[in-house]
């Protein structure tokens, strides 16, 4: 008789590996969260070390803040992003061999 591998439920924690994949799986984030590794940057700085438009990066920031990988804090008028998210860091951190950053 064969026997059938018992069926995963999505749980929590598979729920959250596949948004963090989500999140990692697009290259635009991907290069937000690598400029953002153990560093704090703005939105101009962003835009500028990413090459992409501020507006798009507003909203792929935002995604990333409610999927709770990022969060931001004010400086004067300007927004300050950082990673919060250990597991995205430690991620990050095996995608850059001598903490170099691979594009």
């Amino acid at each position: 008789m064969l026997k059938t591998a018992p069926i995963l439920q999505p749980t929590p924690t598979l729920n959250e590996t596949a948004q963090l994949f989500k999140a990692l799986s697009n290259p635009q984030r991907l290069a937000i969260l690598l400029d953002l590794n153990d560093d704090v940057r703005s939105l101009k700085e962003l835009a500028e070390s990413t090459g992409q438009p501020p507006t798009q990066l507003a909203t792929h920031l935002e995604k990333l803040r409610q999927m709770g990988i990022v969060d931001h804090t004010r400086f004067m008028r300007i927004l300050q992003y950082r990673i919060i998210s250990p597991t995205v860091l430690s991620v990050l951190k095996t995608l850059q061999p001598e903490n170099k950053i691979v594009a």
